[in-house]
């Protein structure tokens, strides 16, 4: 709903969501968080649509789609547009919406639910190490996980390349320091039991599944893990203690991930 219909709707422009304290005003052109208090622009033009009986919301203003309010902590992210095509069929749709393709994947195949903290989501798999060790580089695993980056490693025939050619590595941190794992540049960590990893040798670059089938690059020398099992930890946040492997998400059509953490480190 536009704001003079959300002024008559609420009696004015809605003043919290959850915790999240909303200051509209004129002067404000793109949303911003700072601690509690998301400041949003007031024109008339801005469409603002509540979630959750008001505990979060969506505005579109010309210059984008921000979704925010409150999950455990005051959360505000920019998300592509194409999501209003969900919300205009329902709430329902929209969550649907974001959750990751192989996310879904992976909880129809598995028969699994999974859990989330901010924008990441691990979704259990229930198989013992040795035996996804074994699957590292096999097709089964492609098709278990479903992932765009495993089709890096197919060639031009369509055979699969040598097992030894995928990089692919279980690590098992020897210390605190390398226990701490980083998803991706974010403020959430994995604190690893174990973990596997995309491996950069310095060779090539390797690309990973944003969470609806495109790529984008990795740099690091073990990349954010595909499957880990430890504590995922964030400021802020409760711990969420992962038992067994888990295979990590991030929520789907967020707009270019790689700003996202300094408009709100969900």
């Amino acid at each position: 709903m536009r704001l003079f219909e959300a002024k008559q709707a609420f009696g004015g422009l809605p003043k919290k969501a959850g915790i999240a304290v909303l200051r509209w005003s004129k002067n404000v052109n793109r949303p911003s968080l700072s601690g509690k208090t998301i400041k949003l622009p007031s024109y008339n033009d801005v469409q603002f649509f509540p979630l959750l009986k008001g505990k979060q919301f969506l505005l579109e203003t010309d210059d984008g789609v921000y979704f925010g309010g409150t999950d455990e902590r005051p959360f505000l992210v920019e998300l592509e547009d194409v999501v209003m095509n969900a919300l205009h069929k329902s709430e329902e749709a929209f969550f649907n919406a974001i959750k990751p393709r192989d996310a879904k994947a992976l909880e129809k195949a598995f028969g699994v639910t999974a859990v989330r903290q901010g924008d990441w989501f691990a979704v259990p798999i229930p198989l013992p190490w040795n035996v996804i060790s074994e699957m590292l580089g096999l097709a089964v695993l492609k098709s278990l996980l479903d992932l765009t980056l495993f089709n890096e490693f197919i060639d031009e025939d369509g055979e699969d390349l040598e097992e030894s050619h995928v990089p692919f590595k279980i690590i098992e941190p020897s210390n605190a320091k390398e226990r701490a794992v980083q998803l991706r540049k974010t403020h959430h960590r994995l604190i690893a039991e174990r973990y596997i990893a995309v491996v950069d040798d310095g060779e090539g670059e390797y690309v990973e599944d944003n969470g609806r089938g495109d790529k984008e690059d990795n740099h690091d020398r073990f990349s954010c893990p595909l499957i880990g099992e430890g504590v995922l930890t964030a400021p802020g946040r409760r711990d969420l203690a992962l038992k067994g492997p888990h295979a990590f998400f991030r929520t789907a059509y967020l707009f270019d991930p790689a700003l996202h953490s300094p408009l709100c480190a969900c």
